[in-house]
């Protein structure tokens, strides 16, 4: 073998692993911008889909035997889309050290469903005098624990929100007379 066909073969086999590392950083480079497109696109479906959140809660009691005890709910949509095909479910039952059969959980389901646009108020108002559990417990001074949840869509995307609330009727009403209550988003998937 000569010099010029050794100096050949050296350039030959520089050039064959320069193209190597000149793919193999190419290959690198299509897979990050692979993944950054992914986390974009993850990105944007998370800014445009419905968010909805329980925004207030409280309890209006009735000022006369035959007027309806209230419970009021204000879900809110902060999303960028509607939230569509939206339906609250509710779970009401007695926070006591004893256990009792006769107080099983209260269980209410909206009728139908609606469609909550971006800023709009879902005003909820659950009459709760027709429960006389929940008159028992209220006359007795047990807490009340409220889990809800809503479930929307938007096109084949399904959601769900879920909250806790209390009525907290073992304590004092606040200033103006109100039932004292606690609430918070618990998860929104």
């Amino acid at each position: 073998m000569t010099r010029f066909e050794f100096a050949q073969l050296t350039i030959q086999g520089v050039g064959v692993v320069a193209v190597i590392l000149t793919l193999y950083v190419y290959y690198r480079q299509l897979r990050t911008m692979n993944a950054q497109r992914q986390a974009l696109e993850r990105e944007m479906a998370a800014r445009m889909r419905p968010w909805v959140g329980l925004f207030g809660f409280g309890f209006e009691a009735a000022a006369h035997p035959k007027h309806q005890s209230t419970l009021r709910l204000l879900l809110r949509n902060c999303g960028a889309l509607p939230a569509q095909r939206a339906q609250l479910s509710l779970s009401l039952q007695c926070v006591k050290s004893e256990y009792d059969d006769s107080d099983n959980p209260i269980h209410w389901q909206e009728v139908g469903v609606k469609a909550l646009v971006p800023g709009e108020d879902g005003n909820y108002g659950i009459d709760v005098s027709k429960y006389s559990q929940f008159s028992r417990w209220r006359e007795a001074r047990y807490d009340v624990l409220i889990q809800g949840s809503m479930t929307y869509s938007l096109e084949q995307g399904s959601f769900r929100t879920k909250f806790e609330a209390a009525l907290r009727f073992s304590e004092d009403p606040d200033p103006e007379g109100r039932v004292k209550t606690r609430w918070r988003n618990v998860e929104v998937i």
